[in-house]
């Protein structure tokens, strides 16, 4: 069964408008624009009619800032643990 792709594009959106809590711009896709979604095999990536689908990928530190919050976080360990002797112990401070 061969698919009517200029159809599909045609007929993506709902007709009428959006909710009025939704962006301008912004419309509902109908049955016929679900079908424009596609997934590469090999990357996974998501693409609607032909257009990659970018996703926001979650912050992430580089490998500097790794090595300054490992130093950070042994650092504020080492005082906790200063502290806690001073305080249970009496450690001389």
């Amino acid at each position: 069964m061969a698919i009517d792709w200029d159809h599909q594009r045609r007929n993506k959106f709902f007709p009428g408008d959006a909710p009025a809590d939704w962006p301008k711009g912004v419309k509902a896709i109908s049955m016929s624009g679900a079908g424009l979604f596609g997934i590469h095999e090999e990357t996974g990536e998501i693409y609607w009619d032909g257009k990659q689908i970018l996703i926001k990928r979650p912050f992430e530190l580089g490998w500097v800032e790794r090595i300054i919050a490992g130093l950070a976080a042994l650092a504020t360990f080492g005082v906790f643990i200063l502290e806690f002797g001073r305080t249970v112990w009496g450690w001389p401070g």
